[in-house]
């Protein structure tokens, strides 16, 4: 049966094109400074500025999500464990309006309400806890994929707690930088995971620079970075090689034929059979446009949608 798909639908659909690599991003976290731990977050948990993490001889270690450059400063300025010099960033940070604070080597509760003064200015709960092994640095939409540590546990310097990544699945491909011009950022394509499962995804980035081709016959690559964007609840995720599927021509409206019902002329061209209503076939030459996927496009000839032809069982 000859057919007329709907309008939009491509004659040539998401096409096999690069092998890639399903994989998370996840990033360590780990303690700065001894002692003991209670109250770690579960994992699966959405982390967000400001959350307690666990906490360090019962005190509260924060989530600093996407911190500006002022704070990113001051956490610095922390980890160097030098109180005087803590108290000249705030106090050139503007945390001292009053100028109660006396910049010198002794913590006093005018630096307590310094440090309150921007906990409160960044939004976290106004403890005036001046340690850096209290604060944790973050990108923003992390989930915590695993706890490395239990209520309880003693730990030292350096001890890795918890593994957070981003809730979202990327692939990447290396695809020939003669086919680039295909993609744009922003374009909806589809990944084939492992199990066949299909899922939308969105290219999110473009390497500006190709790398070299590895061999003298090969031809350069690009990066192309995509982020499943389908619904993945009910699939068990396997990082692993997959296929990106992408549409890499459009013809809308198209009047589309079986391929195997396609006969070769003897002076050249193609043709089809066509059943009338009596029963009578003829035979039809046709001009053929785009393959795809056992159909292929009927450019011209006599044949309309509806018409039946022939297919050879």
């Amino acid at each position: 049966m000859v057919d007329r798909p709907d309008v939009g639908t491509p004659t040539r659909a998401g096409q096999s094109l690069a092998t890639v690599q399903v994989e998370r991003q996840v990033a360590d976290v780990v303690q700065a400074g001894d002692g003991e731990v209670s109250a770690p977050v579960a994992a699966g948990e959405v982390i967000e500025h400001g959350d307690v993490l666990w906490q360090l001889d019962g005190v509260d270690v924060v989530a600093v999500v996407d911190p500006d450059e002022a704070t990113e400063a001051l956490l610095d300025v922390m980890a160097e464990d030098d109180v005087e010099r803590l108290e000249e960033t705030l106090v050139e940070l503007g945390f001292d309006p009053n100028d109660e604070l006396t910049v010198d080597d002794e913590g006093d509760l005018a630096t307590v309400a310094a440090v309150t003064r921007w906990q409160e200015s960044i939004g976290l709960a106004p403890t005036g806890v001046t340690g850096a092994q209290h604060y944790v640095e973050l990108a923003a939409d992390r989930t915590v994929v695993e706890a490395h540590v239990a209520d309880g546990d003693v730990v030292e310097e350096s001890t890795l707690v918890l593994s957070v990544g981003s809730p979202t699945l990327t692939a990447t491909a290396a695809v020939a930088a003669d086919e680039i011009a295909d993609f744009a950022v922003g374009d909806e394509v589809q990944v084939e995971l492992v199990d066949e499962t299909v899922v939308d995804a969105l290219v999110v980035d473009i390497a500006e620079v190709a790398d070299p081709a590895p061999t003298p016959d090969a031809a350069p690559t690009i990066d192309v970075t995509f982020e499943l964007t389908g619904d993945l609840s009910g699939v068990d995720i396997v990082t692993g090689p997959v296929t990106a599927l992408v549409e890499v021509s459009r013809i809308e409206d198209a009047v589309v034929a079986p391929t195997r019902a396609l006969l070769s002329l003897r002076e050249g061209g193609f043709a089809v059979e066509v059943r009338d209503d009596s029963g009578a076939v003829r035979l039809v030459g046709v001009e053929l446009g785009a393959f795809d996927d056992g159909v292929v496009e009927i450019v011209s000839g006599d044949i309309a949608p509806g018409d039946e032809i022939v297919v050879p069982s």
